[in-house]
């Protein structure tokens, strides 16, 4: 085999054949990299992220009845009221309110798929509306599918979740 340069040459080409099928099938990184630069975009044009926390308040404001255990807002029903203009402008798939100790975490579906297996991955953000938002820490309460997930801070109090 060491003597074997047609062997050489079949194992030099294996590798990037092998790396390539890695990032057909799980592009994870280089994927993530591209939703942040979208995201980024988006938040730009929605004015940045102090207008997006600024209507995360008046969204969290709105959400008083917490017996159910949070409010939500889906992009294809027509009957909710229209969201704020910057957070309009991300153009979520669907968010909810849920209420967690001393404040509300209001979560955007920003990019990826929705599906019940997990079999597609999940861009989202979280907004803390409450008081501590420098020590605050996320509570990851679904499962991560087939991806697993990923909670990076942004800044005090949002936070970018993958999946």
């Amino acid at each position: 085999m060491r003597d074997n340069p047609f062997a050489h040459f079949l194992m030099f080409c294996a590798i990037p054949v092998a790396v390539g099928l890695v990032l057909l099938i799980h592009p994870g990184w280089l994927k993530r990299y591209e939703e942040r630069r979208q995201v980024l975009k988006k938040v730009e044009q929605a004015g940045g992220w102090d207008a997006l926390r600024r209507d995360c308040l008046v969204i969290a404001s709105q959400a008083t009845n917490f017996e159910r255990g949070d409010m939500g807002w889906l992009k294809y029903m027509t009957n909710f009221p229209p969201l704020p203009s910057a957070v309009s402008t991300l153009d979520p798939l669907r968010f909810t309110c849920t209420y967690d100790g001393a404040g509300s975490v209001v979560r955007f579906h920003v990019l990826g798929h929705y599906s019940t297996d997990g079999a597609w991955p999940e861009y989202w953000l979280w907004f803390y509306c409450g008081e501590g938002t420098e020590s605050y820490v996320p509570k990851v309460n679904f499962g991560g599918g087939r991806f697993g997930v990923t909670v990076r801070m942004i800044t005090n109090g949002i936070f970018e979740v993958t999946q």
